[in-house]
C-alpha cells in the first residue's frame, strides 16, 4: 500500500504513528526523484512477537499473529506472499519502498518442521537484503536460556549486513501516561530488559548496529522509523548463513587444522568487519543529529523533524553505541591476532562438532558422527 502523509489508517481508525504511514514525514508537494528499496527480514523465537512487532511497526495488521508461545507464521506456499508486505512512504525527495519479512519462530516447537523452517530461514537472511531484526522477549537468564540462544544464533555472526535487535518487552497496550508511577517503572523495566539483552547477545558473539527497548506497544511504533533509518544506510548485501547440511559439511572440513584454522581466522574477520561498517554508518547517523541539535531544527531522513533537544538526546544514544562497538571490535582484533595453538584447534573443532549436535538435538535431527 501507498500511505498519504496524515491520512488516517482505515484499519486502526486513528492518525499513522509508525514506520511508512507518514507520522514523521513532512507533507511531499512534488513527486520524488530518487526511489530507494529497504528490505529487511524478522527473526527469532516462536512467540516472541515477531508478527505483533512488524503489525506495529507498519501500524497496520499485515501479518498473522499467535497466542503466547505458538508459532504462527509458517513457510512455503502461501504463506511467502503472507509473510512479506511492501509499504511506501515519500518525502519531496524520495520514495521508500519498504519490504517487510517475516519468519516462522525457530525452533519451530513441531518437530516435523523444526529442521525445514530453519533451512528456509538462513536462506532467506541470506538473500539480498538490509538488514536483520532480531526480535526478542525478555526471559530469566538461566544457563539453558544462554545456551539456546548460542546455539540456535551461531550462523548470524557471519551476516554481512547490520542486525537491529528489538526487545519485545512491552508490560501494556499504551503508555498510560495519567500513572504517576510510569516513568519510574518503564525506566526500571527498560534497564532491566537491557542488562538481559546483553548478556544473551554477548553469550551468542552477536554485536548489533542498534538495541531497542520496547516497555509498551506504543513503543515499538515509534522505533519504525529508528529500525528502517539503521536500513537504510548501506545497500543490500547477501551473507553467506550455512544450512543444517553445509554446517555439517564444515564441521567435517574442519578436522583438518589448518583449513580449521582458516575457517576461525575468517569468522573474526566478518565480525571485525561488519561492527566496523556498523560503527562507521553510526557516525553517519550521529553526525545528522549532530546538525540538528546545533542548528536547532531540521529533518533526518525516514526519522522526521527533530529539535535540538531530542536530537541531541539522539546523539548520545548513537555515541554510547558507538563505543561500546568499538570496545568489541578490539577485543575481536586481540582474539584473532592473539593467533591458536593446534591443541586449541582441536578443542575448537571439538566444540564445533558439540554445538552442531547441540542444535541438530533443538531441530530433532540426527546427530552428527
Amino acid at each position: 500500500p501507498i500511505h498519504q502523509i496524515g491520512q488516517p489508517i482505515s484499519g486502526r481508525g486513528q492518525k499513522a504513528r509508525g514506520l511508512g504511514l507518514g507520522r514523521t514525514m513532512p507533507a511531499s508537494r512534488n513527486k520524488p526523484q530518487k526511489v530507494k528499496t529497504i528490505k529487511f527480514v524478522v527473526i527469532g523465537s516462536p512467540g516472541h512477537g515477531k508478527s505483533t512487532c512488524l503489525n506495529e511497526i507498519a501500524q497496520e495488521d499485515y501479518f498473522e499473529m499467535s497466542a503466547g508461545g505458538k508459532s504462527c507464521t509458517q513457510a512455503g506456499g502461501v504463506w511467502d506472499k503472507k509473510n512479506r508486505s511492501e509499504i511506501i512512504v515519500c518525502d519531496d525527495e524520495v520514495e521508500y519502498h519498504l519490504t517487510l519479512i517475516d519468519t516462522p519462530g525457530f525452533p519451530d516447537p513441531d518437530a516435523s518442521k523444526a529442521a525445514h523452517y530453519y533451512d528456509y530461514l538462513v536462506k532467506k537472511c541470506s538473500e539480498p537484503i538490509n538488514g536483520v531484526l532480531f526480535v526478542m522477549k525478555p526471559e530469566r537468564i538461566i544457563p539453558d536460556v544462554l545456551k539456546r540462544y548460542k546455539i540456535l544464533m551461531q550462523q548470524f555472526v557471519y551476516l554481512c549486513v547490520p542486525m537491529v535487535v528489538l526487545v519485545n518487552g512491552y508490560f501494556t497496550r499504551s503508555r498510560l501516561d495519567d500513572d504517576e508511577s510510569f516513568a519510574i517503572r518503564k525506566k526500571n523495566d527498560i534497564k532491566e530488559m537491557r542488562q538481559t539483552a546483553t548478556r544473551i547477545l554477548a553469550a551468542t558473539g552477536l554485536h548489533p548496529r542498534e538495541i531497542f527497548i520496547s516497555w509498551c506497544l506504543d513503543d515499538i511504533a515509534d522505533f519504525g522509523p529508528d529500525i528502517a533509518h539503521a536500513f537504510s544506510i548501506d545497500g543490500a548485501a547477501s551473507s553467506n548463513l550455512k544450512t543444517i547440511s553445509q554446517i555439517q559439511d564444515e564441521v567435517k572440513r574442519c578436522r583438518d587444522s589448518i583449513y580449521a584454522a582458516e575457517a576461525e581466522r575468517n569468522r573474526y574477520n566478518v565480525q571485525i568487519g561488519r561492527i566496523a561498517s556498523d560503527i562507521e554508518s553510526l557516525y553517519k547517523t550521529l553526525d545528522k543529529y549532530e546538525a540538528v541539535k546545533d542548528s536547532g531544527i531540521g529533518y533526518i531522513p525516514i526519522i522526521g523533524w527533530g529539535i535540538s533537544k531530542y536530537s541531541a538526546i539522539k546523539a548520545a544514544e548513537k555515541n554510547a553505541r558507538i563505543h561500546e562497538l568499538e570496545a568489541s571490535k578490539k577485543l575481536l582484533e586481540f582474539q584473532r591476532d592473539s593467533g591458536t595453538d593446534e591443541d586449541a584447534l582441536r578443542r575448537e573443532q571439538q566444540q564445533q562438532e558439540n554445538t552442531l549436535n547441540e542444535l541438530l538435538n533443538y531441530l530433532k535431527q540426527p546427530l552428527i558422527e
